[in-house]
């Protein structure tokens, strides 16, 4: 039997603790499942050092270090500026473990085996077919198209499978796509993947998620129009997509119920932003001139909305606008540089012209999609370990992986 890996039991792990958040409530529950996911990433890092030596990146560790330290700062700001002693900051020492098992662990894997690698997406397919399954089952029905708004801030939606929310299922069946498009692109299991894909998208429009739907168009605009270098191939493209969409805008004006269809539940234009620019305005009200560089401490935008009630439990609804205030530029930098640097390495080394447009194209979807959604990078939940793995550690072990195949 194979050995399960760390970045399995990560992806397993986030999926239990998502249903226990759901399903356990009782006082102190929450601190006892955060206790819980503590001591488990605590474990397999001892576990991996233990195994492999503690492998620093020179810098890595100041650019970490640099981070940790704005951090620091930010709490102790909002602490002496505004008396507000931040409990939540303890969540960093999460963020810190994440870092280290999947960044600094994958950066320092060595004879990564494909089957290992395919294995990871094939675990996001499985994961995704059976939430897609548990939807189809228990919540395809007339429900499905009740959709009444609270103040145009909320949209009532049961089609969310054990996530919680169609938010969450939406980008889970994002990245199932994603995943099956990896198959896809190298040839293999292609008539199984396509099959796949087709129900994942088809779950993926009863979810109303437009956030998960500009993600998975804006991959598609990526690999197929901006990763194609040849000006022919893309002008070519251009024209199939342009005639495509001319097709669907005829359609769209002939049919009155897919129009209708498409308004009500798709666009839902009536609903606006559901109050995101509310929140985007709140939080730009809390940035100033010390705190745009290094924020207020992590974790202070659940004490910033605690009372608020559309915000509250949930976030900012921008990744940027909330690392801002967490971690002001500093922290978004510390993001940015690790991805260039991702990037960067894929370009430099001998990986196929396809496999760069699609980890583009995937980094590409989740930075827009963290524009309108409350996501983050090396946390435990169903959107940051999501993002965490497309844009950071799949790339990275992509490329040990050829390392290993090319005998490097």
């Amino acid at each position: 039997m194979k050995k399960i890996s760390k970045y399995e039991i990560l992806l397993i792990y986030t999926v239990i603790r998502k249903i226990l958040e759901l399903h356990i409530k009782f006082s102190n529950s929450y601190f006892i499942i955060e206790l819980a996911t503590f001591g488990l990433l605590f474990v397999m890092i001892v576990s991996d050092i233990r195994k492999s030596k503690l492998m620093v990146n020179k810098n890595d560790a100041i650019l970490f270090a640099i981070m940790l330290l704005g951090e620091v700062a930010g709490f102790m700001y909002s602490f002496f500026s505004s008396n507000i002693f931040n409990i939540f900051f303890y969540r960093i020492i999460e963020f810190i473990e994440c870092f280290y098992l999947l960044y600094m662990c994958a950066k320092k894997e060595k004879n990564f085996e494909e089957d290992k690698f395919e294995r990871i997406l094939k675990l996001i397919i499985g994961i995704t077919f059976i939430s897609s399954l548990y939807a189809m089952l228990f919540q395809f029905n007339g429900n499905l198209f009740k959709m009444s708004s609270n103040n145009n801030f909320r949209m009532d939606n049961i089609y969310q499978s054990f996530l919680g929310h169609r938010n969450q299922f939406g980008i889970t069946l994002v990245a199932g796509i994603f995943s099956c498009m990896y198959f896809i692109i190298n040839d293999k299991h292609k008539r199984n993947m396509l099959l796949l894909l087709i129900l994942f998208s088809t779950n993926l429009i009863f979810t109303y998620s437009r956030a998960s739907y500009v993600a998975l168009l804006c991959f598609a605009f990526w690999y197929f129009v901006m990763g194609k270098k040849n000006l022919k191939i893309k002008l070519i493209t251009c024209i199939s997509i342009f005639i495509i969409g001319g097709i669907g805008i005829a359609l769209y004006n002939s049919n009155y119920n897919m129009r209708y269809f498409i308004d009500q539940y798709m666009i839902r234009s009536d609903s606006g932003m559901t109050g995101r620019e509310v929140l985007w305005n709140e939080a730009v009200s809390y940035l100033n001139f010390p705190t745009c560089f290094f924020g207020r401490g992590w974790g202070i935008s659940r004490i910033l909305l605690q009372d608020d009630t559309i915000g509250r439990g949930v976030g900012f609804h921008n990744m940027y606008l909330t690392d801002l205030i967490t971690g002001g530029i500093i922290l978004i930098l510390f993001f940015f540089i690790l991805i260039f640097n991702v990037l960067k390495s894929l370009k430099s080394k001998n990986i196929d012209r396809k496999m760069i447009n699609y980890f583009q194209a995937c980094i590409f979807a989740f930075l827009v999609y963290s524009f309108f959604e409350v996501t983050d990078f090396f946390k435990i939940g169903i959107q940051q370990i999501f993002q965490t793995f497309f844009c950071i550690t799949l790339p990275i072990l992509y490329m040990k992986m050829k390392e290993r195949n090319d005998g490097k």
